[in-house]
């Protein structure tokens, strides 16, 4: 047997770091990587033809490497397990976001790993090659077999917790989805009935403007150290700033899909046919969908059907190296065209990692120790390179602002993120995920500026700023700001409605949004 493992050690390796994470991935993990190492290792020493055996050993070992190697990886990396919500985001990425993500997190202590990993594999195959003859001759004890027969069946019952399974599980019900979305047909108007406009607000123009990963404990307008938003802070008598707003989920395809959509179910062809764009088409809006990120990949699967019923679409496919500024053309020309009302979704790329790469030179601005509980050069290089990113994103805010105060008189602009993001504030990382999801990832900025003359017809706000609200209910805002009432309207989910009530509890990951935060 111990010859046999021998010739295996591209198993026994990837087994050893996984049981180093046992803490992080649990027993459970563990164990049934070993289950299916042991089983892999009994099939192995069951070939008696030298060329497969030895085929075998080299196929096996890097199959058992490569999902040893994830699992470590996302682990070491993030401190948790890796999940549907990580691969199913790997299954959207394409080269350009893949290489983002390996130069952001990447660390060079796993280039050794890998090294070890691929050593593994060669010599487990070469032992293969000169040891065959002696497993060939090498005869196991019966209760050997019995005793690994045995936890074999123990690991089919343990098979759930292995990433092959659960990611061919994740992989086929991705590739239904996205069959399912090639068929359905997107309405301009979508499901939307008896949508009435308020006649008096004819020719005005309102402005959506999605950040991204934008954190809002990061930002100098919720009072953050630093200066992050010097444009903004100007024009914060001109804002309604709310303080207390949070995002359903932690990722842009999840968060979007209920940001945008009245209502996130299961029915694919009624979901996409009550999108926010639809809702202003059946209005007698203009509309305009104005994109720094792709129409395919990680960020675009969702914005893809749900961008597809708005007029004029403009997407940079800059495969993430364009800065947002390059949409500033665009959303003149928009507004430029000849419509009495427009409704306009500029979607930015803003604060997503990797954070240096999302602003030009001449806002590299912060470069001195940060404050934070976690103290590395690491943290203090990625705290600092956000906070230049949410710098060069209060330019683009503001400018944006500025382009529609040129042009209307009637006009309303709604500012929010998708999603925040961690930056070394409560764990010892940068990032955003559902798995682990901490308070700064989901607490998100919430602004509207609405021009003189739109306050004057529409009357003021009712600023409930201090209030709790999900933006998963903003159609119910932004229609209510443009003056739009539809069957489904709610007043009691607009923030900036007088009848606005409060959920009567937050729910954040299927439990109640203090649950999720209080032990943190």
């Amino acid at each position: 047997m111990l010859k046999t493992s021998l010739n295996f050690l591209g198993i026994i390796i990837p087994m050893a770091t996984l049981a180093s994470q046992i803490t992080i991935l649990g027993i459970k993990v563990v164990v049934s990587y070993l289950l299916a190492g042991l089983f892999l290792i009994l099939l192995g020493s069951m070939i008696k033809i030298k060329t497969l055996f030895v085929a075998n050993v080299f196929l096996t070992s890097i199959v058992f490497s490569l999902f040893c190697f994830m699992e470590f990886s996302f682990a070491y990396l993030f401190k948790y397990k890796i999940g549907i919500d990580a691969i199913y985001v790997m299954l959207e990425s394409n080269k350009h976001e893949a290489g983002e993500f390996l130069s952001f997190y990447f660390k060079p202590e796993l280039y050794i790993l890998v090294t070890v990993l691929i050593f593994a594999i060669i010599i487990a195959t070469i032992l293969s090659f000169k040891n065959f003859q002696k497993v060939e001759k090498y005869k196991m004890p019966k209760y050997v077999n019995l005793v690994v027969m045995a936890f074999c069946f123990i690991g089919l019952y343990l098979k759930g917790s292995l990433l092959p399974v659960y990611g061919a599980k994740t992989i086929f019900s991705y590739n239904e989805q996205v069959k399912q979305l090639s068929e359905i047909s997107i309405l301009a108007n979508g499901h939307f009935q008896n949508v009435e406009l308020d006649p008096v607000r004819e020719n005005e123009v309102n402005i959506l403007i999605i950040s991204e990963s934008t954190a809002r404990s990061h930002m100098g307008l919720y009072d953050y150290y630093r200066d992050t938003n010097p444009l903004l802070t100007k024009r914060k008598n001109e804002l309604s700033v709310f303080k207390n707003v949070s995002t359903p989920h932690t990722h842009t395809l999840e968060a979007l899909d209920k940001v945008l959509i009245l209502e996130d179910n299961d029915d694919i062809v009624q979901k996409y046919n009550l999108t926010m764009v639809q809702l202003f088409n059946a209005a007698g809006f203009s509309t305009h969908w104005i994109s720094n990120q792709e129409s395919l990949g990680v960020f675009g699967n969702s914005t893809r059907y749900i961008s597809k019923a708005s007029n004029h679409q403009y997407f940079t496919e800059g495969l993430m190296r364009e800065h947002d500024e390059v949409l500033l053309q665009p959303l003149r020309d928009a507004l430029g065209q000849e419509a009495k009302k427009k409704f306009i979704v500029v979607h930015l790329m803003a604060t997503h990692f990797d954070y240096e790469s999302r602003y030009p030179n001449k806002f590299d601005r912060f470069d001195s120790k940060p404050k934070t509980q976690f103290e590395h050069e690491e943290a203090y290089k990625k705290i600092n390179t956000y906070d230049n990113a949410v710098f060069y994103n209060d330019y683009i805010v503001d400018s944006i602002i500025s382009e529609v105060e040129k042009k209307y008189e009637y006009a309303n602009v709604l500012y929010l993120s998708d999603h925040g993001e961690d930056v070394y504030e409560t764990i010892n990382e940068a990032c955003h995920t559902e798995s682990k999801g901490t308070k700064p990832m989901f607490d998100i900025p919430f602004f509207v500026w609405s021009s003189a003359k739109s306050k004057a017809a529409r009357g003021p706000l009712s600023l409930n700023i201090n209030s709790r609200y999900s933006s998963e209910d903003l159609i119910h805002t932004m229609a209510d700001l443009a003056g739009i009432k539809f069957q489904g309207f709610d007043k009691t989910k607009s923030i900036i409605n007088a009848s606005f009530q409060e959920k009567e509890r937050l729910i954040l990951n299927n439990k109640k949004y203090e649950e999720v935060f209080s032990s943190k």
